[in-house]
């Protein structure tokens, strides 16, 4: 991709840009990102404006931050506008921008509704020197989350319903092993529809691909906005940064929303008292919230990660738990008696003797008609009691369903629901098959992925059925079919600490033509418990394709009707009314 030079081509107010060729000829990036940099008085014409870059001409400049400029861009085929970031000079070295051309992939699998869209995710050449450049989608009329909040003042079942939204939208980030990293009220816009889009996804961080720094991002780099930041981000080279970095950023915008203030105010504090406030400061309570949504933003903001939510679909589960009452958040209280401020003291002890006396003559009804129906009373008690001993006996007798949860592709939105981790491994689509297959394996070919899935029933477990599978191939006896190797363990656990071995393909050296398959019951020694967790170890050697890999788990295609991965719990004692779903 190149930019074109047109020096005849309108600024942003419509004159003609006039280019000194001084200033352009054989100049360096710091020297164009100065021509971009504000002046005093009247600011000089940046000199993107009106150039080409991958079928968009940059119209005008939307803003700026610490990554770089973003232009509204037209498309030169009439398909609409866009915007387009283009990088800060000196974020970038020749091999972080390799890093970024081999993780443009995983960016553009970013596609949910929550989210604004990368159209495109490469290098432009400016004066012969490549720059990295982000095609995004544009999002019209669009503001900070803060601002429309203040703006609008909507309720808080509005809130959380925005909220929520936005907690989604992350969400699908971390489903596909992505990290946002830099969440701030400046990159989660709502636009003049009412919804919100987590846009600037740019200096996030890979973990399906299992590359330890940022793409836009030296080793050791300080990523993120430091007000936003977690205790991790500000003490580490990003290196131990994961899901719950993000979730300690949603704690704080939704403390801010709902304050109007962040939980730290380290504006114009030196960088070393600012994190060292984040780092030991406790967060305040967030005053203006109901209690149990006070709590919710409480465990978003812990010190310690493992203390938080997992990921933002967790945090998304807990912040809708908070819904109650018609789905308004409401404090319970005891009945009050009637308000009487304003009344004369004699006028206020006649209502509140009259109140008491009614009162007391219920009360005095109420016990009269009960001693004379006594009889019938008891014979009521009777036949409930005896109803509800013959219902207990049946639901002894019988076996209900209190836990299920399944998906029939690796890409649906929920199938990362009970997933804790996945490290070392990624989502694979076969695009050349008809219909698309899909499944998890290794990022890497001779390294070791593993996924690790926790789940939570909401009554001790009898019975668990497991459907899943995993498929590994050998074609070292017919190469004319592809290439590599692959082989699988899966394991199984009451507590993540004590693991049962249903299959072990990997010590065993059995390569290929063994896939393991379970449909049917777990072993006993994982029931009886509230929790099941489960351990699949993918490994792949001599896969020279990038379109495929040798080991899979969960392997289907787009067009299945049935589950490729289900799990089930079964107890006695729970009528149908109890019975909980995913």
């Amino acid at each position: 991709m190149a930019i074109e030079q047109r020096p005849d081509e309108p600024g942003a107010d419509g004159e003609a840009v006039e280019r000194d060729p001084a200033d352009i000829d054989g100049f360096d990036l710091e020297a164009l990102w100065q021509l971009c940099a504000p002046a005093p008085g009247k600011p000089r014409h940046d000199p993107l404006l009106g150039v080409e870059f991958d079928g968009v001409r940059l119209s005008r400049v939307l803003g700026e931050g610490g990554m770089g400029r973003v232009y509204e861009g037209h498309s030169i085929d009439g398909s609409g506008k866009v915007a387009v970031k283009v990088l800060r000079p000196g974020l970038w070295s020749d091999e972080l921008l390799r890093r970024f051309a081999k993780e443009s992939e995983i960016l553009r699998r970013l596609d949910h509704p929550g989210i604004s869209k990368i159209l495109a995710v490469g290098a432009c050449e400016v004066i012969g020197t490549p720059v990295p450049a982000i095609v995004m989608e544009l999002v019209p009329r669009a503001e900070p989350i803060t601002d429309w909040v203040r703006k609008h003042a909507p309720d808080l079942d509005g809130l959380r319903t925005l909220f929520g939204k936005v907690c989604d939208a992350v969400a699908h980030g971390h489903f596909l092993g992505i990290v946002h990293r830099d969440l701030k009220p400046g990159n989660i816009l709502v636009g003049e529809t009412g919804e919100p889009k987590v846009i600037d996804f740019g200096v996030a961080r890979g973990m399906s691909m299992g590359v330890p720094e940022s793409t836009l991002t030296p080793p050791g780099g300080f990523v993120g906005t430091l007000q936003y930041m977690s205790p991790e981000q500000v003490e580490s080279d990003g290196a131990t940064v994961d899901a719950r970095s993000d979730v300690h950023a949603l704690g704080v915008i939704l403390h801010e929303l709902l304050t109007g203030r962040p939980p730290w105010d380290v504006a114009g504090m030196p960088v070393v008292e600012a994190a060292r406030t984040i780092r030991e400061s406790p967060a305040p309570r967030a005053a203006a919230a109901p209690p149990r949504l006070a709590a919710v933003i409480a465990r978003c903001l812990e010190k310690d990660p493992k203390r938080r939510y997992r990921d933002a679909g967790e945090l998304a589960a807990a912040l809708r738990a908070t819904a109650v009452a018609g789905g308004r958040w409401t404090v319970s209280s005891w009945p009050r008696f009637p308000r009487l401020a304003g009344k004369p003291p004699r006028r206020r002890e006649i209502v509140r003797g009259t109140f008491l006396g009614l009162l007391v003559g219920a009360i005095l009804l109420f016990a009269i008609q009960a001693v004379r129906d006594w009889g019938g009373m008891e014979r009521s008690l009777g036949a409930i009691v005896d109803g509800t001993a013959a219902l207990t006996a049946r639901l002894q007798a019988s076996e209900s369903l209190v836990f299920e949860h399944g998906f029939r592709t690796v890409e649906q939105a929920d199938a990362g629901r009970w997933l804790v981790s996945s490290d070392g491994m990624r989502i694979w689509s076969e695009d050349f098959s008809t219909p698309r297959i899909s499944y998890w394996g290794p990022a890497e070919n001779g390294v070791e992925g593993t996924l690790v899935y926790r789940f939570q029933f909401p009554v001790v477990a009898e019975r668990i059925e497991l459907h899943a599978n995993a498929t590994c191939w050998d074609f070292a006896t017919s190469p004319e079919l592809g290439h590599g190797r692959g082989a699988a363990s899966v394991e199984v656990s009451p507590d993540g600490d004590h693991w049962i071995t249903l299959h072990d393909g990997i010590s065993a050296g059995t390569w290929g033509g063994v896939s393991w398959w379970n449909a049917g019951d777990l072993p006993a020694g994982v029931a009886g418990t509230r929790s099941l967790w489960l351990r699949v170890t993918l490994v792949a050697e001599g896969v020279d394709d990038p379109d495929y890999t040798v080991a899979q788990f969960a392997r289907s295609h787009a067009a299945t009707t049935a589950d490729a991965f289900s799990i089930k719990a079964f107890a006695r004692g729970v009528p149908d009314t109890q019975r909980i779903g995913p």
